[in-house]
Protein backbone atom coordinates (compact mmCIF):
# COMPACT_ATOMS: atom_id res chain seq x y z
CA UNK A 1 0.00 0.00 0.00
CA UNK A 2 2.81 2.37 0.90
CA UNK A 3 4.58 1.60 -2.38
CA UNK A 4 1.48 2.66 -4.28
CA UNK A 5 1.30 5.89 -2.30
CA UNK A 6 4.93 6.62 -2.99
CA UNK A 7 4.39 6.05 -6.69
CA UNK A 8 1.45 8.49 -6.75
CA UNK A 9 3.45 11.06 -4.78
CA UNK A 10 6.36 10.76 -7.19
CA UNK A 11 4.07 11.28 -10.17
CA UNK A 12 2.49 14.36 -8.57
CA UNK A 13 5.75 15.93 -7.44
CA UNK A 14 7.75 14.88 -10.45
CA UNK A 15 8.83 17.63 -12.81
CA UNK A 16 7.79 15.66 -15.89
CA UNK A 17 4.14 16.12 -14.93
CA UNK A 18 4.47 19.89 -15.21
CA UNK A 19 6.91 20.21 -18.03
CA UNK A 20 4.94 18.26 -20.59
CA UNK A 21 4.00 20.75 -23.33
CA UNK A 22 0.87 18.88 -24.40
CA UNK A 23 -0.59 19.16 -20.89
CA UNK A 24 0.21 22.89 -20.69
CA UNK A 25 -1.34 23.51 -24.06
CA UNK A 26 -4.45 21.61 -23.06
CA UNK A 27 -4.82 23.57 -19.82
CA UNK A 28 -4.30 26.90 -21.61
CA UNK A 29 -6.98 25.92 -24.10
CA UNK A 30 -9.31 25.06 -21.23
CA UNK A 31 -8.68 28.45 -19.64
CA UNK A 32 -9.52 30.20 -22.90
CA UNK A 33 -12.59 28.05 -23.37
CA UNK A 34 -13.93 28.72 -19.88
CA UNK A 35 -13.23 32.42 -20.22
CA UNK A 36 -15.13 32.54 -23.53
CA UNK A 37 -17.91 30.47 -22.02
CA UNK A 38 -18.26 32.95 -19.13
CA UNK A 39 -18.47 35.86 -21.55
CA UNK A 40 -21.08 34.05 -23.62
CA UNK A 41 -22.97 33.27 -20.43
CA UNK A 42 -22.99 36.96 -19.50
CA UNK A 43 -24.44 37.90 -22.89
CA UNK A 44 -27.12 35.21 -22.58
CA UNK A 45 -28.01 36.42 -19.08
CA UNK A 46 -28.39 40.00 -20.38
CA UNK A 47 -30.72 38.91 -23.17
CA UNK A 48 -32.94 36.85 -20.88
CA UNK A 49 -33.08 39.61 -18.26
CA UNK A 50 -34.25 42.00 -20.98
CA UNK A 51 -36.92 39.46 -21.91
CA UNK A 52 -38.07 39.36 -18.29
CA UNK A 53 -38.14 43.17 -18.16
CA UNK A 54 -40.21 43.23 -21.34
CA UNK A 55 -42.75 40.89 -19.74
CA UNK A 56 -42.78 43.05 -16.62
CA UNK A 57 -43.35 46.24 -18.63
CA UNK A 58 -46.08 44.57 -20.67
CA UNK A 59 -47.95 43.64 -17.52
CA UNK A 60 -47.51 47.17 -16.16
CA UNK A 61 -48.85 48.65 -19.39
CA UNK A 62 -51.93 46.44 -19.21
CA UNK A 63 -52.45 47.29 -15.53
CA UNK A 64 -52.43 51.00 -16.32
CA UNK A 65 -55.06 50.70 -19.05
CA UNK A 66 -57.68 48.39 -17.55
CA UNK A 67 -60.23 48.89 -14.80
CA UNK A 68 -61.83 45.46 -14.26
CA UNK A 69 -60.75 43.39 -11.29
CA UNK A 70 -60.02 40.25 -13.32
CA UNK A 71 -58.02 42.17 -15.89
CA UNK A 72 -56.00 43.91 -13.19
CA UNK A 73 -55.25 40.58 -11.48
CA UNK A 74 -54.16 39.10 -14.80
CA UNK A 75 -51.89 42.09 -15.41
CA UNK A 76 -50.38 41.71 -11.94
CA UNK A 77 -49.75 38.02 -12.67
CA UNK A 78 -47.93 38.95 -15.89
CA UNK A 79 -45.83 41.48 -13.97
CA UNK A 80 -45.02 38.81 -11.37
CA UNK A 81 -43.92 36.40 -14.11
CA UNK A 82 -41.62 39.04 -15.58
CA UNK A 83 -40.17 39.92 -12.19
CA UNK A 84 -39.55 36.30 -11.23
CA UNK A 85 -37.98 35.67 -14.63
CA UNK A 86 -35.37 38.36 -14.09
CA UNK A 87 -34.64 37.14 -10.56
CA UNK A 88 -34.29 33.47 -11.53
CA UNK A 89 -32.14 34.28 -14.56
CA UNK A 90 -29.73 36.30 -12.41
CA UNK A 91 -29.56 33.50 -9.80
CA UNK A 92 -28.90 30.98 -12.54
CA UNK A 93 -26.13 33.17 -13.96
CA UNK A 94 -24.44 33.68 -10.60
CA UNK A 95 -24.48 29.93 -9.94
CA UNK A 96 -23.15 28.78 -13.31
CA UNK A 97 -20.62 31.62 -13.60
CA UNK A 98 -19.25 30.87 -10.15
CA UNK A 99 -18.67 27.23 -11.07
CA UNK A 100 -17.01 28.19 -14.36
CA UNK A 101 -14.81 30.73 -12.56
CA UNK A 102 -13.66 28.08 -10.07
CA UNK A 103 -12.75 25.61 -12.84
CA UNK A 104 -10.95 28.36 -14.74
CA UNK A 105 -8.91 29.30 -11.68
CA UNK A 106 -8.00 25.63 -11.09
CA UNK A 107 -6.69 25.31 -14.65
CA UNK A 108 -4.82 28.61 -14.31
CA UNK A 109 -3.23 27.39 -11.07
CA UNK A 110 -2.15 24.19 -12.80
CA UNK A 111 -0.38 26.19 -15.49
CA UNK A 112 1.42 28.35 -12.94
CA UNK A 113 2.51 25.31 -10.91
CA UNK A 114 3.87 23.76 -14.08
CA UNK A 115 6.24 26.68 -14.52
CA UNK A 116 4.65 27.77 -17.77
CA UNK A 117 3.39 31.26 -18.50
CA UNK A 118 -0.16 31.43 -17.20
CA UNK A 119 -2.87 33.42 -18.96
CA UNK A 120 -3.55 36.96 -17.90
CA UNK A 121 -6.83 38.27 -16.61
CA UNK A 122 -8.38 38.33 -20.08
CA UNK A 123 -7.41 34.92 -21.42
CA UNK A 124 -4.37 33.52 -23.17
CA UNK A 125 -3.48 34.00 -26.78
CA UNK A 126 -5.83 33.99 -29.74
CA UNK A 127 -8.98 31.94 -29.61
CA UNK A 128 -11.69 30.95 -31.98
CA UNK A 129 -14.54 32.56 -30.01
CA UNK A 130 -15.88 36.01 -30.91
CA UNK A 131 -15.68 36.93 -27.21
CA UNK A 132 -11.91 36.38 -26.89
CA UNK A 133 -11.07 39.91 -27.96
CA UNK A 134 -13.52 41.54 -25.53
CA UNK A 135 -12.49 42.53 -22.03
CA UNK A 136 -14.55 40.84 -19.32
CA UNK A 137 -14.60 44.08 -17.33
CA UNK A 138 -16.03 46.13 -20.18
CA UNK A 139 -18.43 43.36 -21.12
CA UNK A 140 -19.87 43.48 -17.60
CA UNK A 141 -20.27 47.25 -17.82
CA UNK A 142 -21.95 46.98 -21.20
CA UNK A 143 -24.34 44.33 -19.84
CA UNK A 144 -25.22 46.54 -16.87
CA UNK A 145 -25.90 49.50 -19.15
CA UNK A 146 -27.94 47.33 -21.52
CA UNK A 147 -30.19 46.37 -18.60
CA UNK A 148 -30.43 49.62 -16.63
CA UNK A 149 -31.00 52.06 -19.48
CA UNK A 150 -34.02 50.25 -21.02
CA UNK A 151 -35.39 49.54 -17.55
CA UNK A 152 -35.31 53.22 -16.57
CA UNK A 153 -36.60 54.55 -19.88
CA UNK A 154 -39.35 51.98 -20.36
CA UNK A 155 -40.25 52.16 -16.67
CA UNK A 156 -40.90 55.90 -16.96
CA UNK A 157 -42.84 55.59 -20.21
CA UNK A 158 -44.74 52.33 -19.87
CA UNK A 159 -45.44 52.39 -16.13
CA UNK A 160 -46.50 56.03 -16.23
CA UNK A 161 -50.23 55.18 -16.33
CA UNK A 162 -49.87 53.51 -12.92
CA UNK A 163 -49.25 56.97 -11.47
CA UNK A 164 -51.67 58.84 -13.69
CA UNK A 165 -55.29 58.49 -14.76
CA UNK A 166 -56.29 55.44 -16.76
CA UNK A 167 -58.73 57.47 -18.83
CA UNK A 168 -59.97 61.00 -19.29
CA UNK A 169 -60.20 62.78 -15.94
CA UNK A 170 -62.14 66.01 -15.56
CA UNK A 171 -61.31 68.54 -12.88
CA UNK A 172 -64.09 71.02 -12.26
CA UNK A 173 -64.28 74.11 -10.09
CA UNK A 174 -67.34 76.26 -9.47
CA UNK A 175 -67.44 79.41 -7.38
CA UNK A 176 -70.72 81.32 -7.00
CA UNK A 177 -70.62 84.73 -5.31
CA UNK A 178 -73.70 86.64 -4.17
CA UNK A 179 -73.23 90.34 -3.46
CA UNK A 180 -75.16 92.43 -0.95
CA UNK A 181 -75.71 96.17 -1.18
CA UNK A 182 -72.60 96.87 0.92
CA UNK A 183 -70.19 95.07 -1.46
CA UNK A 184 -69.70 91.95 0.69
CA UNK A 185 -69.87 88.63 -1.19
CA UNK A 186 -71.00 85.28 0.16
CA UNK A 187 -69.30 82.61 -1.91
CA UNK A 188 -70.20 78.96 -2.36
CA UNK A 189 -67.49 76.88 -4.02
CA UNK A 190 -67.47 73.38 -5.39
CA UNK A 191 -64.42 71.29 -6.30
CA UNK A 192 -64.93 67.98 -8.09
CA UNK A 193 -62.11 65.77 -9.32
CA UNK A 194 -61.08 62.17 -9.89
CA UNK A 195 -58.11 61.07 -7.84
CA UNK A 196 -55.38 59.54 -10.02
CA UNK A 197 -52.66 58.84 -7.47
CA UNK A 198 -51.31 55.59 -6.08
CA UNK A 199 -51.47 55.93 -2.31
CA UNK A 200 -54.86 56.51 -0.61
CA UNK A 201 -55.74 60.19 -0.33
CA UNK A 202 -56.77 61.41 3.13
CA UNK A 203 -55.95 65.12 2.94
CA UNK A 204 -56.46 67.56 0.08
CA UNK A 205 -54.30 70.64 -0.41
CA UNK A 206 -56.11 73.53 -2.07
CA UNK A 207 -54.14 76.68 -2.94
CA UNK A 208 -56.51 79.61 -2.38
CA UNK A 209 -54.06 82.51 -2.65
CA UNK A 210 -55.80 84.29 0.21
CA UNK A 211 -57.15 83.34 3.60
CA UNK A 212 -60.79 82.31 3.29
CA UNK A 213 -62.84 84.12 5.88
CA UNK A 214 -65.42 82.03 7.76
CA UNK A 215 -64.58 79.00 5.58
CA UNK A 216 -66.68 75.86 6.08
CA UNK A 217 -65.77 72.73 4.09
CA UNK A 218 -68.23 69.88 3.55
CA UNK A 219 -68.35 66.74 1.44
CA UNK A 220 -71.06 65.79 -1.04
CA UNK A 221 -73.15 64.32 1.79
CA UNK A 222 -73.04 67.59 3.74
CA UNK A 223 -70.66 66.35 6.44
CA UNK A 224 -68.39 69.07 7.83
CA UNK A 225 -64.69 68.44 7.20
CA UNK A 226 -61.85 69.58 9.47
CA UNK A 227 -59.60 72.06 7.72
CA UNK A 228 -56.70 74.34 8.42
CA UNK A 229 -55.27 77.30 6.56
CA UNK A 230 -51.64 78.30 6.45
CA UNK A 231 -49.59 80.81 4.52
CA UNK A 232 -46.80 79.47 2.35
CA UNK A 233 -44.36 80.98 -0.12
CA UNK A 234 -46.92 80.93 -2.94
CA UNK A 235 -49.85 82.17 -0.86
CA UNK A 236 -52.46 80.70 1.43
CA UNK A 237 -53.23 76.99 1.28
CA UNK A 238 -56.19 75.13 2.77
CA UNK A 239 -55.65 71.61 4.13
CA UNK A 240 -58.93 69.67 4.09
CA UNK A 241 -59.22 66.38 5.99
CA UNK A 242 -61.47 63.94 4.12
CA UNK A 243 -64.14 61.95 5.95
CA UNK A 244 -62.78 58.70 4.46
CA UNK A 245 -59.77 57.74 2.32
CA UNK A 246 -60.08 58.15 -1.42
CA UNK A 247 -58.46 55.57 -3.68
CA UNK A 248 -57.30 55.66 -7.26
CA UNK A 249 -59.98 56.43 -9.88
CA UNK A 250 -62.48 57.51 -7.21
CA UNK A 251 -64.42 60.74 -7.68
CA UNK A 252 -64.37 63.37 -4.95
CA UNK A 253 -66.78 66.26 -4.55
CA UNK A 254 -66.08 68.95 -1.95
CA UNK A 255 -68.00 72.13 -1.09
CA UNK A 256 -66.90 75.25 0.74
CA UNK A 257 -68.50 78.52 1.77
CA UNK A 258 -66.66 81.69 2.70
CA UNK A 259 -67.10 85.47 2.83
CA UNK A 260 -65.26 88.15 0.85
CA UNK A 261 -65.42 91.50 2.66
CA UNK A 262 -65.40 94.46 0.28
CA UNK A 263 -65.53 92.24 -2.77
CA UNK A 264 -66.97 95.26 -4.58
CA UNK A 265 -65.88 98.86 -3.96
CA UNK A 266 -67.84 102.01 -4.75
CA UNK A 267 -66.38 105.08 -6.42
CA UNK A 268 -68.49 107.88 -7.84
CA UNK A 269 -71.65 105.85 -7.62
CA UNK A 270 -70.15 102.96 -9.60
CA UNK A 271 -69.34 99.70 -7.89
CA UNK A 272 -66.47 97.54 -9.18
CA UNK A 273 -66.40 93.86 -8.38
CA UNK A 274 -63.03 92.11 -8.24
CA UNK A 275 -63.60 89.14 -5.93
CA UNK A 276 -60.55 87.35 -4.51
CA UNK A 277 -57.96 84.92 -5.96
CA UNK A 278 -59.96 81.88 -4.86
CA UNK A 279 -63.06 83.09 -6.70
CA UNK A 280 -61.16 84.28 -9.78
CA UNK A 281 -58.90 81.27 -10.33
CA UNK A 282 -61.15 78.60 -8.85
CA UNK A 283 -60.42 75.80 -6.40
CA UNK A 284 -57.95 73.25 -7.76
CA UNK A 285 -56.47 70.41 -5.70
CA UNK A 286 -52.78 69.63 -5.43
CA UNK A 287 -52.72 65.84 -5.64
CA UNK A 288 -49.65 63.76 -4.73
CA UNK A 289 -47.93 61.09 -6.83
CA UNK A 290 -49.44 62.03 -10.18
CA UNK A 291 -47.78 62.40 -13.54
CA UNK A 292 -50.44 64.71 -14.98
CA UNK A 293 -49.02 67.76 -16.71
CA UNK A 294 -50.51 70.45 -14.54
CA UNK A 295 -50.31 74.10 -15.48
CA UNK A 296 -50.63 76.17 -12.36
CA UNK A 297 -52.23 73.22 -10.56
CA UNK A 298 -54.88 72.78 -13.26
CA UNK A 299 -55.04 69.73 -15.48
CA UNK A 300 -55.59 69.97 -19.25
CA UNK A 301 -59.13 68.57 -18.92
CA UNK A 302 -60.15 71.09 -16.26
CA UNK A 303 -63.13 73.39 -16.43
CA UNK A 304 -63.61 76.36 -14.19
CA UNK A 305 -66.78 78.41 -13.77
CA UNK A 306 -67.20 81.46 -11.57
CA UNK A 307 -70.43 83.44 -11.25
CA UNK A 308 -71.43 86.58 -9.39
CA UNK A 309 -74.95 87.66 -8.56
CA UNK A 310 -75.44 91.41 -8.10
CA UNK A 311 -77.59 92.96 -5.39
CA UNK A 312 -81.25 93.50 -6.04
CA UNK A 313 -82.06 96.58 -8.17
CA UNK A 314 -78.54 96.82 -9.61
CA UNK A 315 -77.75 97.81 -13.19
CA UNK A 316 -74.67 96.86 -15.21
CA UNK A 317 -72.35 99.77 -15.96
CA UNK A 318 -69.67 97.94 -17.99
CA UNK A 319 -69.82 96.27 -21.41
CA UNK A 320 -71.12 92.73 -21.41
CA UNK A 321 -68.16 90.45 -22.16
CA UNK A 322 -69.58 87.38 -20.50
CA UNK A 323 -72.64 85.18 -20.34
CA UNK A 324 -75.33 86.74 -18.18
CA UNK A 325 -78.95 86.28 -17.15
CA UNK A 326 -81.47 87.33 -14.50
CA UNK A 327 -82.52 84.96 -11.74
CA UNK A 328 -86.07 84.39 -10.57
CA UNK A 329 -85.82 87.47 -8.29
CA UNK A 330 -84.70 89.62 -11.19
CA UNK A 331 -81.12 89.88 -9.92
CA UNK A 332 -78.41 90.10 -12.54
CA UNK A 333 -75.94 87.16 -12.67
CA UNK A 334 -72.74 87.06 -14.71
CA UNK A 335 -70.74 83.92 -15.46
CA UNK A 336 -67.02 83.75 -16.22
CA UNK A 337 -65.47 80.57 -17.60
CA UNK A 338 -61.85 79.45 -17.16
CA UNK A 339 -60.66 82.63 -15.52
CA UNK A 340 -57.32 80.98 -14.72
CA UNK A 341 -56.55 80.97 -18.46
CA UNK A 342 -57.11 84.71 -18.72
CA UNK A 343 -55.05 85.47 -15.58
CA UNK A 344 -58.16 86.22 -13.56
CA UNK A 345 -59.21 89.33 -15.48
CA UNK A 346 -62.60 90.60 -14.26
CA UNK A 347 -64.21 93.84 -15.45
CA UNK A 348 -67.61 94.00 -13.83
CA UNK A 349 -69.04 97.38 -12.82
CA UNK A 350 -72.58 98.14 -11.73
CA UNK A 351 -74.77 100.84 -10.19
CA UNK A 352 -77.35 100.53 -7.48
CA UNK A 353 -80.68 101.93 -8.61
CA UNK A 354 -82.99 103.92 -6.41
CA UNK A 355 -84.16 101.78 -3.57
CA UNK A 356 -81.19 99.44 -3.92
CA UNK A 357 -78.52 101.65 -2.27
CA UNK A 358 -77.52 100.76 1.25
Amino acid sequence: MSNRDDEIRERIMGEEAFDAPPADETKAALVRRFRSARKKLLVQMTIWVLVGLAILMWGGYILGHVSGTRAMLAALFVMLVGFETTVLIKLWYWTVDSKAAVVEQIQRLGLRMGGGKGPDAEGMGEGSSVYDGISMKWLRRAAMAAILVPALVLGALVLGPLFGPAGAVTYRSECHAVLDTGGTASVTGRMAFTYCGVTPLTTVRVPTGVRLQDAVWTDAAGRALPNTQKEEAGGWVSQVQLSQPVFREEATDLRVTWTIPQAAREQGGVWTFAGDPAWRKGLWPQLPLTLNAYLGGVGPSSQGVSTVTLPARADIASPQQWMSWHDYDGRYTAMFQDLQRTQGAVNLRYRLLEGGAP
